[in-house]
């Protein structure tokens, strides 16, 4: 099912085995997550994995980029990700910018240092890890070449390459959330 407050609401029940399908009719980004083994929650505005289901702690979410008909995406209105002292997650989780834009991001987290780095084997291309130090420490990165760019805080969470998914590490504060994002970089 789609989170909350998206343009388009969207949700489909899926017996194990069988597919379903959705016409999205706007472009945009939309994050949806399966409540079957997921919960939302509104402080995080994130889905975390339900205690006791098989992909515990390791949410069952997603995004669908949606494009217009030129093929494209309205850009976002800031080339910036910032982490909230009072939250520790990348606002906003999803950010689009043009190939040759510099994105940058800024910890307001008083207490711990955060990191920005690529999740392996998803994303168009690495994103060298960033660190950004506690209480308003920045970093930059720019993109250069179109594509989606998923990435994460290896401080709280730790990519499995053998299964190909993120874990929220136990010592994150907000466990069992991920504290993760994706940049997408539309050509020029």
């Amino acid at each position: 099912m789609s989170f909350p407050g998206l343009p388009v609401d969207f949700h489909l029940e899926l017996d194990a085995g069988k597919s379903g399908t959705f016409q999205f009719d706007q472009p945009g980004v939309y994050r949806y997550y399966s409540d079957q083994q997921a919960t939302y929650g509104k402080m995080m505005d994130d889905a975390k994995a339900d205690k006791g289901t098989g992909v515990y702690p390791a949410p069952m979410r997603g995004a669908v980029v949606v494009l217009d008909g030129n093929d494209g995406l309205p850009a976002s209105s800031s080339a910036t990700v910032d982490i909230p002292g009072d939250s520790m997650k990348f606002t906003p989780w999803a950010l689009v910018v043009k190939a040759g834009d510099t994105v940058t991001w800024t910890n307001h987290d008083d207490d711990m240092l955060h990191m920005v780095s690529s999740v392996p084997d998803h994303a168009a291309a690495a994103i060298p890890p960033i660190s950004l130090p506690a209480a308003t420490g920045t970093g930059t990165f720019t993109f250069t070449q179109a594509g989606v760019y998923y990435y994460y805080c290896p401080v709280h969470a730790s990519y499995k390459a053998d299964e190909g998914i993120l874990y929220p590490l136990e010592s994150y504060g907000m466990f069992p959330y991920l504290m993760d994002g994706i940049v997408i970089v539309t050509p020029n």
